[in-house]
């Protein structure tokens, strides 16, 4: 099934939640269009984001914190429910390269095709320029990887 065919299947599905900008999220959905390590455009028609509602309704709560803590900046979201054939589409990319360790595998599926997932950043309100988080969008290599972020702030490779 094509990306594009999935959005009837989700938006007549109770257990997920379509997120919009009326939540005070902001968007760049990166696979839906040329800016992701593929350069194209993966999800055609697929240019929502949607979530499980167990997952959209913490992020809405994370939204509520975040817009009262820090009024100055906005969550923007690069990614969240995606296909299981979109997710076919990058495992062909990445199968047999380094990439390999970034991308799940179809089979098993991503946690993004649940709708468990969301890949976001800061932006600022005024601006939605996004604050500077050590590494670009779909970066495979240590830098990118939560579990290295003590060393990489004591070698000077990130900023607190």
């Amino acid at each position: 099934m094509k990306p594009s065919r999935s959005i009837k299947q989700v938006e007549s599905n109770p257990d997920f939640v379509r997120l919009s900008g009326a939540d005070g999220l902001l968007f760049d959905l990166r696979y839906a269009s040329e800016r992701n390590f593929l350069g194209e455009n993966v999800y055609g028609d697929f240019n929502r984001a949607y979530l499980h509602r167990i997952a959209a309704a913490k992020l809405l709560a994370a939204v509520r914190a975040l817009s009262l803590s820090r009024p100055e900046l906005r969550l923007l979201v690069f990614d969240a429910l995606r296909p299981r054939s979109a997710q076919q589409i990058l495992w062909n990319r990445v199968e047999g390269t380094r990439g390999e360790d970034y991308v799940s595998r179809p089979a098993r599926g991503s946690v993004h095709c649940y709708g468990f997932a969301v890949d976001l950043t800061l932006a600022e309100t005024a601006t939605g320029r996004e604050l500077d988080m050590g590494t670009e969008f779909d970066y495979f290599a240590p830098l990118s990887e939560p579990r290295f972020e003590e060393r990489f702030l004591a070698e000077g490779k990130l900023s607190s």
